[in-house]
C-alpha cells in the first residue's frame, strides 16, 4: 500500500508552527533586549564591513533547485531508509516537553528542550537517559535563559549561550562544569571559533535598526567582522530557527528570509559563501518590498518556491527545506555532493514511519539525520502505521507508548 502527503492526511507543518511559537516566546524577552541593545555593538560601527562577499567566493557551491522537476522526484522510500526508531526514556527525572535541538556528541545524543522543561539532557546510543547539562537558575554555573546550545564532538564539550547571564558555559559530556566566558556583545547565540574568537548573533526583529546581526570578535570586543544589518521593523517574524549552527568543525550562518539564497561558513576572520541556492521561481522580491512585512509575505506567496532556512549538512549530502504556496506539505531538496544535483520528493511513502522525515531535521553522523515526533503525534497516525508497516515493527513502536511519553526519535539514512 502507498500513501501520499496532501490535504487528506492533514499533516502538521511543524516547522511553521515552531517559527511562530518561538517568536511568541521571544517577545516576552524583547523589552530586556532593547535595553541591552542601546549599547549593543557600540564599538563595532567604525569597523563594520559588508555582510556579503567581503571574502573570497572560493569554495562556494551553487545548488540549482527546480521544484517542478518531476524526473528527479522520488518517493520517500527511494530517498531515505529508516535506520532506527528509538523512544526517549521517560522517567520522573527526565520529562522532555518539546525538542528544539538534537546534537550528536561522540557516542551520545544531546537534546535541548528550550521551552517546557528548559533543560539540556544527554542519552546513550539506545536513548537511555544519562544526565543533564547545567541547570536553570541565576548562579555562575546555571543558565537563566536557554536557547542556543552547541556540541563539539571532537572535544566532548557542550556549550550553552545564556543571554540572561551574558555568558557562554562549557560542560563535559557528563555534565561537569568546565568554564565560562563572557559574551563580548549581547546576543542570542554565541559560538567560540578559537580560544579567543567568538561569533555573536542576534535575531532579526529584535536587533536595533541598522545594527549588525552577526559580529566576529575577540573576548575583548575587538571586532574582526560585522555584517547583515537589521533593516526591518520589530514585527517582522520570519526568522531562521537555527540561524547559527555548528556541524562538526564548521560553523554555518543562515540569514533571515529575505536574504536566504546563501548559506555562509563562519571563520575567525569573516564569513565565506558556502552554498548558493539558485531556486527556479516565478519571480523575485523587489528591494522596496523587503522592508514591509505585508508586502513581503504577499510576494513570498507568489513565488514557486523559497528556502525557509531549514538546512542539514551531511557527509555526502545536504538537505534544504523549502516552501511552496501550492503545496500542503513541507517540500525539500536533497543535494548530492558527488552528483552535483538535487533530488526531490513526490510525497509518496510505503512505510508509514517515513512520514516523520518531514519533521524538523538534525544532522546525526555521516549521511544519517534524525527527526523527532511528539508521542501524541505518533499516536494520531497509529492506524496508518499499522497499515503500512510490518506488524512487529508497529508493535515495537507503540509498545508502552502513551500520549504523555517523551518524544520519539527517527533516524534516517540518505540512500540515493
Amino acid at each position: 500500500m502507498i500513501w501520499k502527503f496532501g490535504h487528506e492526511c492533514m499533516h502538521q507543518n511543524l516547522f511553521n508552527q515552531n517559527v511562530h511559537k518561538m517568536f511568541d516566546y521571544r517577545k516576552t524577552q524583547e523589552l530586556t533586549c532593547m535595553i541591552f541593545l542601546c549599547i549593543l555593538f557600540a564599538g563595532c560601527n567604525d569597523k563594520k564591513t559588508s555582510g556579503e562577499g567581503n571574502l573570497s567566493n572560493e569554495g562556494l557551491t551553487e545548488v540549482y533547485i527546480d521544484m517542478d522537476n518531476d524526473e528527479d522526484a522520488l518517493p520517500f522510500d527511494s530517498l531515505f531508509e529508516l535506520a532506527s526508531v528509538v523512544k526517549l526514556e521517560t522517567t520522573d527525572d527526565n520529562l522532555v516537553g518539546d525538542i528544539f535541538d538534537i546534537l550528536p556528541l561522540r557516542d551520545k545524543i544531546v537534546v535541548e528542550d528550550m521551552e517546557i522543561s528548559q533543560s539540556v539532557t544527554v542519552y546513550d546510543m539506545n536513548v537511555k537517559y544519562l544526565n543533564r547539562i547545567g541547570t536553570f537558575g541565576q548562579g555562575p554555573e546555571e543558565y537563566s535563559f536557554l536557547e542556543y546550545v552547541s556540541a563539539d564532538s571532537t572535544a566532548g564539550i557542550v556549550r550553552i549561550s545564556d543571554i540572561g547571564g551574558q555568558k557562554v558555559m562549557s560542560f563535559d559530556e557528563n555534565g561537569k562544569f568546565l568554564n565560562s566566558i563572557p559574551m563580548p556583545f549581547f546576543a542570542y547565540r554565541c559560538e567560540p571559533l578559537t580560544d579567543d574568537v567568538v561569533v555573536s548573533h542576534l535575531d532579526e526583529g529584535i536587533a536595533l535598526d541598522g545594527k549588525p546581526r552577526l559580529v566576529i570578535s575577540d573576548l575583548q570586543k575587538n571586532v574582526r567582522y560585522s555584517g547583515f544589518p537589521t533593516d526591518l521593523h520589530g514585527d517582522y517574524n520570519l526568522v531562521s530557527l537555527h540561524a547559527l549552527r555548528r556541524y562538526g568543525d564548521n560553523v554555518f550562518f543562515v540569514p533571515a528570509y529575505r536574504e536566504q539564497d546563501t548559506i555562509y561558513q563562519v571563520t575567525p576572520n569573516g564569513v565565506l559563501p558556502y552554498y548558493y541556492l539558485n531556486i527556479k521561481r516565478n519571480g523575485n522580491i523587489k528591494e522596496e518590498d523587503k522592508n514591509n512585512v505585508d508586502k513581503f509575505n504577499e510576494k513570498l506567496e507568489s513565488l514557486s518556491a523559497y528556502f525557509i532556512g531549514d538546512f542539514v549538512e551531511l557527509k555526502d549530502y545536504a538537505i534544504f527545506g523549502l516552501s511552496e504556496p501550492r503545496s500542503s506539505w513541507q517540500r525539500f531538496a536533497v543535494y548530492s555532493k558527488a552528483k552535483k544535483k538535487c533530488y526531490y520528493c513526490t510525497g509518496n511513502y510505503f512505510d508509514g514511519r517515513l512520514r516523520f522525515a518531514l519533521n524538523p531535521r538534525f544532522p546525526y553522523r555521516d549521511d544519517v539525520f534524525v527527526t523527532y515526533a511528539q508521542a501524541i503525534e505518533v499516536m494520531k497516525f497509529k492506524d496508518e502505521i499499522y497499515r503500512l508497516c510490518k506488524k512487529e515493527d508497529a508493535d515495537a513502536l507503540f509498545d508502552g507508548l502513551t500520549e504523555d511519553s517523551n518524544p520519539i526519535l527517527f533516524f534516517y539514512r540518505v540512500k540515493i
